[in-house]
């Protein structure tokens, strides 16, 4: 993704514009589109879907069963945060991009879920700071380089 993106901004601000042509720029960039989006849908979705609710009665569902969905969120949520650590992003507006985008959709899901069953979930089991917090740190590599 950072390679197609750099090669892509390169052509697009150089004389190479025009001996490669608009065809291959716009090949180029949806390229780069749909390797963002199966980033998103390979690290963020899974651990969306354990937060959805679709189809399901708040009333029906047990604390236990909650508190182990939370408890599985908590992990992925976790895992994906230290790998998606360590990864380096040099270009900063792509790497805010995906800062701001999927993870961002995962904390909204988690919001809808806590509040759809506020009745039954303890408050010391509620971490949204933390989450926040957590996805301000993704790609911090991309610093230190």
């Amino acid at each position: 993704m950072n390679n197609i993106r750099y090669v892509d901004e390169k052509v697009k601000n150089s004389e190479l514009q025009f001996i490669l042509g608009e065809e291959w720029i716009r090949e180029h960039t949806k390229k780069f589109q749909q390797l963002v989006l199966n980033y998103e849908r390979i690290t963020w979705n899974p651990i969306h879907n354990i937060l959805n609710d679709e189809g399901s009665d708040s009333n029906l569902v047990s604390k236990a069963l909650l508190r182990e969905r939370l408890r599985s969120f908590y992990l992925a949520f976790g895992e994906v945060c230290r790998t998606q650590t360590t990864c380096s992003i040099p270009d900063t507006q792509l790497r805010e991009d995906l800062r701001n985008s999927a993870p961002l959709k995962v904390i909204h899901a988690y919001k809808k879920f806590v509040e759809l069953h506020t009745n039954h979930i303890s408050s010391k089991l509620i971490m949204y700071n933390n989450l926040q917090n957590r996805l301000l740190h993704l790609f911090e590599d991309s610093k230190l380089r």
